[in-house]
């Protein structure tokens, strides 16, 4: 529950760039990613991971061999999904628009 009233405290401080003021849903990161082959993922990219409802998810599903990068720019959540300790998981704190220049940095 406190996720829950955390999460909507910075959505309302950020609706512009947050977009949402409810956390994905177990129900919802299933649908969002039931078409993905992970057999074949190398390196997964989720922009704006938020809390990381999706992300826990993903890292349950992800090959032992690959890599997920997420972008965050809140800083409430760049650090909520920086305690995630997954040796597969790298947090960048930085918007979408500069995917290039962050990828060469994390890959």
């Amino acid at each position: 529950m406190n996720n829950r009233i955390n999460f909507l405290k910075e959505s309302i401080k950020n609706l512009k760039t947050l977009g949402t003021v409810t956390p994905s849903s177990r129900f919802l990161a299933e649908r969002m990613l039931k078409k993905i082959d992970f057999s074949k993922v190398e390196v997964l990219v989720e922009f704006g991971p938020g809390n990381g409802a999706i992300t826990k998810l993903i890292l349950e599903k992800l090959p032992i061999n690959a890599t997920l990068i997420c972008f965050e720019i809140n800083d409430c959540f760049y650090n909520e999904l920086s305690e995630i300790k997954n040796k597969q998981l790298i947090v960048v704190k930085s918007s979408a628009e500069k995917i290039e220049e962050e990828l060469k940095n994390s890959t």
